[in-house]
């Protein structure tokens, strides 16, 4: 029977333990308070009633047992008021969260819109030992982020001979630079990191006549002025389309030092300008003559498809990344979900945009929300935080080692584990 009764008392929750304990003491002290009774020979009922024993017997059960029974009483209102003030917190919480996922799903599909809107007609030179040769081809969707990446890497290859010698940085820039805690943690190369900046800069502006604008302005106090100049002088002469000027670019770009590209870039200058400085002579001469500026350039610029894509891309991450009332876990699978909504190729000129001036928010120099409740300098990591560069394989991307940059990313395939008890 006790066995019964304790199992029975174990499966009732805690309002129920309450009001079982407040009726048993009450049961035991009416109990003691009648035996105690009868053995001091009161009695409240014989022949006739006695109603002042019964009245001070109703004031004890009504003192004693009766308080008992108002402490009850009280204790399940409040119990009440408490479960109807948690309800409305969760349906205030579910309203919260339903409108949350309502808003961030809004996001995914602008997203997915931004990528279908995309169109390109790309250019490709093919060239032989006689001759250069021009193929068009369309492309949409998802498969543009496929050509920009090509486009940079061969960029990046054409001013590779312009990177070879430390002088790019001013000095009051570098010095500045070099202080940066990401620098410092990632031993980045600032001469590796200044490559990536001024190619992926060139191929999102381009350099057309506005292009060269907002590259020069961009680039104005960073990077010494001749070192950008040189640059825009030489890879402003590559065309897109012109056949003529293609086989004057392919000569410019064989020659066998940065030098010699500089100077042959300069001279061009020289002959196109009203006022010559000098004469241009030399086996380099026809080359440089009616070497024209009319001719559309091949790196024409993707600001006005990368750079909203970008920027509402970073805001979405940034709108999940801010929410005090929901943690990490939570906020992460909603990133996975946008994640999964990346190729690999958006993932890789993430990559390129995060280590650009344009994108240094994504991480080299996160935007800190001070208003926020809780939280750590990481937690505006947002590449880290959520792996978003998870899906980029390999070490090396063209013989670019993009996971010196983010080594505590967890990439596909790898046996990599963080501590993400660092985030909130």
């Amino acid at each position: 029977m006790r066995d019964k009764i304790l199992a029975l008392y174990k499966n009732l929750n805690n309002d129920k333990k309450v009001l079982f304990w407040g009726v048993l003491f009450s049961f035991i002290i009416t109990l003691i308070f009648l035996i105690k009774l009868c053995f001091n020979g009161f009695w409240i009922w014989g022949d006739e009633i006695k109603m002042d024993a019964t009245g001070q017997f109703g004031d004890f059960i009504g003192g004693v047992i009766g308080t008992i029974f108002s402490g009850l009483g009280f204790y399940f209102l409040y119990v009440t008021l408490v479960e109807q003030r948690t309800a409305i917190n969760n349906q205030q919480a579910a309203f919260e969260r339903e409108r949350l996922e309502s808003k961030f799903f809004e996001l995914i599909k602008m997203h997915r819109e931004n990528v279908s809107e995309f169109k390109y007609s790309a250019i490709k030179h093919i060239g032989d030992d006689s001759s250069m040769q021009i193929e068009k081809k369309n492309y949409e969707g998802k498969a543009v982020f496929t050509v920009i990446f090509k486009q940079f890497v061969i960029c990046r290859n054409e001013l590779d001979p312009f990177f070879r010698k430390n002088r790019i940085y001013t000095p009051e820039y570098r010095n500045k630079f070099s202080q940066n805690k990401f620098i410092i943690k990632n031993k980045i190369s600032l001469t590796l990191l200044a490559k990536i900046d001024v190619c992926y800069s060139i191929v999102f502006y381009g350099v057309g006549s506005e292009g060269l604008i907002l590259l020069r302005e961009k680039f104005k106090g960073r990077y010494k002025e001749k070192f950008i100049n040189d640059i825009l002088n030489f890879i402003t002469l590559k065309p897109a389309e012109n056949t003529e000027i293609l086989e004057k670019w392919s000569k410019v770009l064989n020659k066998s030092s940065k030098g010699k590209k500089i100077k042959i870039a300069n001279d061009i200058l020289y002959k196109r300008s009203e006022n010559k400085f000098r004469e241009v002579n030399g086996e380099d001469n026809l080359t440089i003559e009616n070497y024209h500026n009319k001719f559309v350039k091949y790196y024409g610029g993707h600001q006005f498809r990368l750079g909203h894509y970008y920027r509402h891309l970073f805001q979405t991450v940034k709108f999940i990344n801010e929410q005090n009332d929901i943690k990490y876990k939570q906020k992460y699978e909603y990133i996975k979900t946008l994640r999964a909504q990346l190729s690999t190729y958006e993932q890789t000129i993430l990559l390129l945009n995060s280590l650009s001036a344009m994108g240094y928010s994504w991480e080299l120099k996160p935007e800190i929300n001070l208003d926020l409740k809780k939280y750590n300098e990481e937690d505006f990591n947002l590449i880290t935080k959520y792996n978003l560069i998870k899906n980029i394989a390999g070490d090396t991307i063209f013989g670019l080692p993009f996971k010196i940059f983010y080594p505590e990313v967890e990439y596909e395939g790898s046996d990599f584990k963080r501590d993400n008890k660092l985030y909130n």
